[in-house]
């Protein structure tokens, strides 16, 4: 039958046999296509029209065993229902994504399981405009060999998918991740919408890095979510069994749901003999000679993680160079609450680009925008993230030689956030910030700490930080690097630089609470023999050199010497401050505590009511420095035996602490200890054991069954339960008397 001289109404029918899968794949992973017709041309039957039920073409797709395929079935009922064929518009989705987040094995694998609902299905590379084009030819040489030229099959396949009577069909644009259209201009890409047929029907479906095609519906494919999903593509692609395997599941934690990761470990090691332990083992100190030896899978085209990203940032380079820079110096902070204000120090350390970057918020979100145009960061209300891996990634590779300039840059940045610990909101902020100081000590960033160009007010702030959320002990290190850098730098020590004034105070404060009372009495009276070289008995750093002196002779039980140091203190806050400041009520605060040790009970209530009416209006109702002091009038009210007035300034301390810090907090659990007590005295013994169950159980966890804490309430719950069974045998009695009383004479 001879062909049409005219492109345009020829149908894909090559004599009548329409193509389909024989299921089988080659070497290279890819699926081989077969006629359904056999036998010499001559003998094959009249073409009977067009033939537009051409089933699934998946030639050159990347293709994986289906049994490997795990999860997404929210996403595979998502594009079913916008992808139906029955509507009488076009369909167009586009599913976006990191890279190696599994968007082309979605694709393939919805096509497959959907086949039948489509008429013809079609995969096509699009990852460039030359490639598009081959892959067009090619299906139509396929399906009419005589169509070899590049403009007459891209003609007639257009205009086959615009037939009225052929609206069953989808379109897999696979790799579209270089678009060139307003907005998103690229000098090597191009605008996919020009391979859309003329007639809006059928559907299309693409896969992108890119977020921004709003033409098309979005459907933004995120890391997997279920743990369980993560263990079993490594189960899978391991050939192991991972029963009750605690190393496989922590892989798979730390590889956050990213298929090609978990794929890629899993395939390395079904190769090898070490554990999943010794996988993350090698991830975290070794990443970079990992990914060099590591195979690529075949379903991901032979790329590796590391190569995937760089085509992104590549891209990027090419819009916003800054915004590649900035990625790379993300790398030195958490990869999870990134926010302007974090970054926004960071423009005063001498870095140009920046400088300009954190100019204002508009440039620096105009940055990030870029970033996610191509899924390297996250956006969430009022904060940026950043893939676990692909912050990694950042490090491993961008960062290849740790930059000091960049270290320094996220350290003066974490610094200069911390909040004034007096402020309303000071434990939310500043726990806000931890996440992004611990980064700053942890694997290949902590040797970076003792660097010569690490500045030392910054390092104070972190310590600072460290001190007050972590442990104190791990700061100590800090503090004294501090002292000894200032001591051997004489510029560093003068009036308008007390750097090492502060840390002897900080150092000499957190010892005593520590109860190295000899170590910090050392401290602090050598900061009071520094400063009153520089400056009289009533400047504001002396004062606070007495009044960290004062609290050090309370835990030397010299109350004689810390009250009258505290009445020092007090009267210079006052001076200064007025009596409406946090300074000043601390000082009144520790009156207080002094005055009910020495059992000056008038004294101690007063100065306590005094102090807790301050922090209230001064700090908030929920600030630390407040429930302290509500914590310590319930303790001053049980000592006078009015155990009533103690339970409820006990139980708002318990509620503050639980909001402020959370339920198994260290300093929440003990505030439910004393409130167990309290109860005990109460007699009220059920509320009581159920104090002190909750705080064993959630000590136990945290210390161990053997630690002091866990033993010492398993001790109280044992002489509860005891106190309990005594009660219940005198009640029981009780009962069994008025019983009897109650019983007619006889």
């Amino acid at each position: 039958m001879p062909a049409s001289s005219e492109p345009g109404p020829l149908a894909f029918h090559n004599q009548g046999h329409a193509l389909y899968i024989a299921g089988n794949q080659t070497a290279q992973g890819n699926i081989n296509y077969y006629y359904n017709g056999e036998g010499p041309q001559q003998d094959r039957p009249v073409d009977p029209g067009p033939n537009y039920a051409l089933g699934l073409s998946l030639d050159g797709a990347p293709q994986m065993a289906d049994d490997l395929f795990v999860g997404r079935e929210r996403e595979l009922v998502q594009m079913q229902e916008l992808l139906t064929p029955t509507t009488r518009t076009r369909n167009v989705v586009a599913v976006s994504g990191l890279g190696g987040i599994g968007k082309t094995q979605l694709c393939i694998h919805y096509a497959k399981l959907h086949c039948v609902t489509y008429s013809s299905i079609f995969w096509l590379n699009a990852k460039d405009e030359s490639t598009l084009k081959a892959a067009i030819v090619n299906l139509a040489i396929r399906v009419a060999d005589h169509l070899d030229n590049q403009d007459k099959a891209l003609t007639w396949f257009l205009s086959w998918l615009s037939k009225s009577e052929n609206s069953r069909w989808l379109v897999i644009f696979d790799n579209y991740d270089d678009p060139d259209m307003p907005g998103m201009r690229s000098a090597t890409g191009y605008d996919l919408r020009r391979f859309f047929p003329p007639r809006h029907q059928g559907n299309i479906l693409i896969t992108t890095r890119v977020t921004r095609l709003s033409f098309a519906i979005q459907l933004k494919l995120c890391k997997l979510q279920e743990p369980h999903e993560s263990v079993t593509i490594l189960a899978k692609r391991s050939g192991r069994n991972i029963h009750n395997d605690q190393g496989a599941r922590d892989l798979a934690l730390r590889l956050d749901g990213l298929p090609l990761a978990l794929a890629t470990a899993g395939s390395y090691l079904s190769q090898t003999t070490g554990t999943f332990s010794d996988y993350l083992q090698l991830y975290e100190d070794r990443l970079e000679e990992l990914e060099q030896n590591s195979e690529g899978l075949l379903e991901y085209d032979d790329r590796r993680l590391w190569t995937t990203w760089a085509i992104s940032l590549k891209q990027i380079e090419s819009h916003d160079p800054e915004a590649v820079k900035l990625i790379q110096l993300l790398a030195y902070f958490d990869n999870q609450d990134i926010w302007y204000g974090l970054l926004r120090p960071g423009g005063d350390c001498g870095l140009p680009w920046l400088s300009d970057v954190v100019r204002n918020e508009i440039r620096f979100n105009r940055a990030m925008a870029k970033l996610h145009d191509y899924s390297l960061i996250d956006i969430w209300p009022g904060s940026y993230s950043i893939h676990a891996c692909l912050h990694d990634w950042a490090l491993g590779f961008l960062n290849r030689d740790l930059n000091s300039a960049l270290h320094g840059v996220a350290l003066h940045c974490v610094g200069q956030n911390v909040v004034d610990w007096s402020s309303p909101g000071c434990y939310i902020g500043n726990r806000r910030l931890l996440q992004h100081a611990i980064r700053l000590q942890s694997g290949r960033l902590k040797s970076m700490m003792d660097s010569n160009m690490v500045n030392m007010q910054d390092l104070y702030d972190i310590a600072f930080l460290w001190e007050r959320l972590v442990e104190p002990r791990e700061a100590e290190p800090m503090y004294l690097r501090i002292l000894k850098v200032t001591e051997q730098n004489e510029s560093m020590w003068s009036q308008g630089n007390i750097l090492r004034l502060v840390t002897y105070c900080k150092l000499g404060s957190m010892y005593t609470r520590q109860g190295r009372l000899t170590e910090g009495e050392e401290l602090l009276l050598n900061a009071l023999a520094e400063v009153e070289k520089l400056h009289d008995r009533e400047h504001l750093r002396t004062i606070r050199v007495l009044a960290n002196l004062g609290l050090l002779y309370f835990e030397q039980g010299k109350t004689a010497e810390a009250e009258k140091t505290f009445l020092q203190a007090l009267a210079g806050f006052e001076q200064i401050y007025g009596s409406e400041h946090a300074e000043t009520l601390g000082a009144v605060y520790s009156l207080g505590v002094c005055y009910m040790n020495q059992g000056k009970v008038a004294g101690a209530e007063s100065m306590l009511l005094q102090a807790l009416t301050g922090f209230e209006k001064v700090c908030g109702l929920e600030h630390e420095w407040t429930l302290a002091t509500v914590l310590w009038l319930a303790k001053f009210y049980a000592r006078q035996g009015k155990i009533a007035k103690a339970v409820e300034m006990c139980q708002r301390a318990y509620e503050g602490y639980e909001k402020l810090y959370g339920s198994d907090h260290p300093g929440t659990l003990k505030v439910v200890c004393n409130l167990g007590w309290l109860y005990w005295k109460q007699g009220k013994l059920v509320e009581a054991e159920q104090m002190y169950l909750r705080a064993r159980a959630a000590f136990e966890k945290a210390l161990g069954p053997d630690h002091e804490l866990t033993v010492a309430i398993a001790d109280k719950l044992e002489r509860l339960k005891d106190q309990r069974k005594d009660c219940d045998s005198v009640s029981r009695l009780i009962r069994r008397h008025e019983q009897d009383l109650s019983k007619p004479y006889q």
